[in-house]
């Protein structure tokens, strides 16, 4: 029997307008790792009959959940139904190519069908009612910049033979040397690396009378936090940090008319780290936290690209 391989695994969703009512999967992407899966958690009833003379129990099954994450390229095309389902809200503007699409922090939408092609194995997984509760935004020197969704949902159904999706032409993805400076009240400052997290706090609805979840509800305030390592060329950071400036972080990234990029606004450092260990090119490690205003919501991602639409395949 053949072992099976990861090789070949694929994502693919489509948006519910109806949570918990599976829809068809339009926009596919190879993954970097996939670990979405269904959960049966089980637990022994609690009383003192037993069900032998050594005094086992029965059991019952508590809840079925779905979980895990999903981790794909940062793409110029292509990414825009994860953007728009982890931060809330798409905007479009542009009356031709190139297009302006902008995702911001806002109430979520409904969820999301995903369907999970597993590799070699020749199946697949569909799940529904999936909300993502977290996305992390990263890069660094001689890597692509990542996309990786933490995912709940409702349940799933069977693995069954998988499909054979058309992944189109959107392939570009976002690489560390298309980077521009990180800009941070009037400053540029040349990264190393960074990561960008928001974190929706998203809670289960587990009610009696079923085993999976009702949808997901934000139980705590979204927050919007993030690392930065930079080349150390002036105290401008440690000042600001010091200091309890806010200004808007801004990293870019550029391939021809396409961009890509993250404003984190109000940018706060909560930690600026300056060590000297030794003789060459000393770094300023940061930690920040966003926050919202009158006008934003402490996070934004735009994507200027070719497509008429902001989740287009």
């Amino acid at each position: 029997m053949a072992i099976w391989q990861g090789r070949g695994t694929l994502v693919s969703a489509g948006e519910e307008s109806t949570y918990g009512t599976a829809v068809s999967r339009t926009i596919h992407r190879e993954v970097i790792s996939l670990s979405l899966q269904r959960r049966a958690e089980h637990r022994a009833i609690p009383t003192l009959g037993v069900q032998s003379s050594l005094g086992l129990r029965r059991s019952f099954q508590v809840n079925e959940q779905v979980a895990g994450t999903v981790e794909i390229e940062a793409c110029y095309e292509g990414v825009g139904i994860w953007l728009k389902h982890a931060l809330g809200s798409l905007s479009s503007a542009g009356g031709g190519a190139p297009y302006t699409h902008t995702y911001a922090i806002s109430a979520l939408p409904t969820g999301l069908t995903i369907e999970a092609i597993l590799g070699g194995s020749g199946n697949s997984e569909v799940f529904e009612g999936c909300k993502i509760t977290s996305l992390d935004i990263s890069g660094s020197v001689g890597d692509v910049v990542r996309l990786k969704a933490e995912i709940i949902g409702e349940t799933g159904s069977a693995r069954s033979s998988a499909p054979t999706p058309t992944l189109g032409n959107h392939s570009s993805p976002v690489l560390h040397h298309q980077g521009a400076a990180a800009s941070w009240n009037s400053g540029s400052f040349q990264m190393r690396d960074f990561a960008v997290r928001l974190d929706n706090g998203l809670t289960r609805r587990q009610n009696i009378g079923s085993l999976v979840t009702a949808s997901p509800t934000r139980s705590a305030h979204p927050r919007v936090t993030g690392r930065l390592t930079v080349e150390r060329d002036a105290d401008a950071l440690y000042n600001g940090h010091i200091a309890g400036t806010q200004s808007d972080l801004v990293l870019v990234f550029t391939d021809g008319s396409e961009t890509f990029t993250i404003t984190i606004f109000n940018a706060l450092i909560t930690k600026c780290d300056e060590p000297i260990s030794g003789a060459g090119d000393q770094l300023t490690s940061l930690e920040f936290e966003g926050f919202a205003d009158a006008t934003n919501n402490a996070l934004e991602v735009e994507v200027v690209n070719a497509d008429s639409s902001g989740i287009a395949a």
